[in-house]
């Protein structure tokens, strides 16, 4: 007797839900049957080992162990996890899956761009992927992109402008504050900010400051006096010659810094499956 299609759905889900139960356990090194208090306790350990005045560079462990812990305290337990309505695999803009998308965006960047290590390229990648799905629970913080070179002319703004035009709804250049504050009220903004020689102010700032997770706002008084609210939670790219000096220390944990190199990347040719960002047809 076949299978009824709710059903399967159903086991799909639970199948998922599962999966992604056992990925946040290994995340913070917890066995299956972990109470609440274990899940807690494991948080606050690793956090601190984590923590930026030990290891400054672990800004995106510390936000996957948020995030893991964060899943597993909202999530059901495993006994009742077979009946958890998971979501299906992220579909990306027009419905194609995430790991098409992740193959056909390392595609591109390897064709545009020429990085310090084979990790710098997967990292890039993945960020790029991570616009499309940071509005999910299961992503509670949304790490920074820094794009960097010692010199002019080795490539940084080649790999922003390449990554820019494969993200889910690019801000780019230097946006005014109506344009920013329309875009955080809608909810869809992901900002690409090149020649970053110093520390960004203003608007900008706090944007950068604050939206690395997800539920802070800032507060602008409207036309008739009224407060009005606006998500900040937003993925941001920078780049900038030498990047590093120009943010904030606690902005500077909180991004992934890709090293651009001079050299030759392989031939680009523009290739419609690879606009990511642009619907085909």
């Amino acid at each position: 007797m076949a299978t009824p299609p709710a059903k399967k759905t159903q086991m799909h889900k639970a199948a998922l839900a599962a999966q992604m139960r056992r990925e946040a356990l290994t995340t913070l090194g917890l066995k299956d049957r972990a109470t609440e208090t274990d899940i807690r306790s494991a948080r606050r350990r690793l956090l601190k080992e984590c923590h930026p005045d030990r290891n400054p560079s672990d800004g995106l462990r510390a936000a996957q162990i948020n995030a893991a812990a964060d899943y597993l305290l909202k999530a059901p337990s495993a006994h009742d996890v077979r009946l958890q309505i998971a979501p299906a695999e992220p579909q990306i803009s027009w419905g194609r899956p995430a790991h098409a998308l992740l193959t056909d965006a390392l595609r591109m960047i390897r064709q545009r761009s020429v990085l310090t290590n084979d990790h710098k390229y997967v990292a890039s990648a993945l960020w790029t992927i991570h616009t499309y799905v940071y509005k999910q629970p299961v992503f509670g913080i949304t790490p920074r992109l820094g794009i960097t070179s010692p010199r002019p002319k080795w490539g940084k703004s080649a790999l922003l402008d390449c990554l820019t035009g494969m993200v889910e709804s690019p801000l780019s250049g230097k946006p005014s504050a109506p344009a920013i504050y329309h875009r955080l009220a809608a909810g869809d903004a992901v900002f690409m900010i090149d020649e970053v020689n110093k520390p960004p102010s203003g608007l900008m700032r706090d944007v950068i400051n604050m939206g690395y997770v997800a539920g802070k706002t800032i507060s602008r008084v409207g036309k008739h006096g009224e407060d009005i609210q606006y998500p900040t939670h937003a993925p941001v790219a920078l780049a900038g010659i030498n990047l590093a000096r120009s943010l904030a220390d606690d902005t500077r944990t909180r991004t992934i810094m890709i090293d651009t190199f001079k050299g030759n990347p392989q031939k680009f040719t523009p290739i419609g499956s690879l606009c990511i960002n642009q619907k085909s047809s």
